[in-house]
């Protein structure tokens, strides 16, 4: 492509802009903010993690210097940010559904109007933030909530936490709550066919970790009316998420960031923690076992990431970038997404996300144009 029609393309009002790294087969849904703001556009070079970021005030085509990057318009139109503090209405709850046998194993159920969208509804499952020590299932966001209104059910799941309940157990019950949904949730007509899972931070982790999965460090008692489904998913949605949890607690040279991701990587693992600059001293194997890079496969799901691109506690060039490669290696552009926001820390907001493109990317899974 020319540097003139990369200049029409990047100027385009309205317009997604879906940069492509051809070496690497990455997709990046890239506009962070739609006219009358300029656009920006976020690029990720082959050889460098960090990115460089460019507007269409610039006279110069914006990637013209990056020869390994071609720019693609995605004809996504609309407003990609909805304002700081927006909430949806308030849909039909139904609270407290027990999906597995355990007390804490429980889910409450946002569902979409009747009238509007009959039938069966697409599902999203959504594990909530908190370093997997802290909060449960009240603690939503927007940015999934908002998809109630676009007739998808949402299901925010409480999960066990750490430290009395160490990794595998909050992953499993994941697993459990994908089976519930595709078995005794058809009585509130969630489609078993369009499961997706999405998180927050820990959550989200804990979200694409159960989509690389399937059938792998399950739970040791399936509950014979969820035994008759798998726990494989249509999609994932990873918002900020930790993935290689070898690096989680020696990413970043801030002290205090770093005591703290110790601190939680050894809670949810069950790690010893010494004294920096000593790594924490975990069961062998186990660091890597809680990671995404070793289980992705030709299998892995669509996958839609989003991070700040100041985050501190989860850098991107270390948690997001090199798993989207590795995930597009296997899968392909189309079922790679990942939006790096300018000058955002770990708590994305729904004014900061953009919205259009995770639009976009949950329409086309239900569909079947991703996959």
């Amino acid at each position: 492509m020319g540097s003139a029609s990369v200049r029409r393309s990047v100027a385009r009002a309205g317009v997604l802009i879906l940069v492509a790294l051809v070496s690497s087969a990455v997709t990046v849904t890239s506009v962070f903010a739609l006219a009358p703001r300029p656009t920006l556009v976020r690029v990720i070079s082959s050889t460098d993690a960090s990115a460089a970021t460019t507007t269409t005030r610039s006279r110069r085509a914006p990637v013209a210097a990056v020869p390994s990057y071609r720019v693609v318009p995605i004809p996504v139109v609309g407003r990609d940010t909805l304002p700081a503090g927006w909430h949806p209405p308030a849909p039909r709850i139904v609270h407290s559904i027990q999906y597995g046998p355990a007390a804490w194993e429980k889910l409450d159920l946002y569902l979409p109007d009747a009238t509007r969208f009959p039938g069966v509804r697409p599902v999203i499952l959504f594990m909530h933030a908190g370093g997997w020590i802290a909060y449960n299932r009240v603690i939503t966001t927007p940015v999934i909530q908002r998809q109630v209104m676009r007739g998808y059910a949402v299901a925010s799941i409480e999960y066990a936490l750490a430290p009395a309940h160490r990794f595998p157990t909050p992953l499993q019950d994941v697993k459990l709550a994908i089976r519930w949904a595709k078995t005794l949730g058809a009585s509130y007509r969630l489609d078993a066919r369009k499961v997706i899972v999405a998180g927050g931070s820990a959550g989200a982790h804990l979200a694409t970790l159960a989509a690389v999965t399937p059938g792998r460090l399950e739970p040791a008692v399936i509950p014979a009316p969820l035994a008759r489904a798998d726990d494989t998913v249509a999609a994932v949605v990873d918002m900020v998420g930790p993935t290689d949890l070898t690096a989680f607690d020696r990413e970043t040279g801030d002290p205090t960031v770093s005591s703290y991701a110790r601190h939680l990587g050894s809670e949810l693992l069950g790690c010893a923690n010494p004294a920096p600059p000593a790594p924490l001293q975990c069961p062998a194997g186990r660091e890597r076992a809680a990671s995404i890079a070793p289980y992705v496969s030709n299998a892995a799901p669509p996958i839609f990431m989003a991070y700040g691109g100041t985050d501190t506690l989860v850098p991107p060039s270390i948690q997001a970038v090199p798993l989207a490669k590795l995930w597009a290696a296997h899968r392909g552009t189309n079922a790679v997404w990942l939006e790096i926001v300018p000058r955002q820390g770990h708590n994305l907001t729904v004014d900061q996300f953009n919205n259009t493109a995770l639009d976009a990317f949950l329409d086309g899974v239900v569909r079947g144009a991703i996959r």
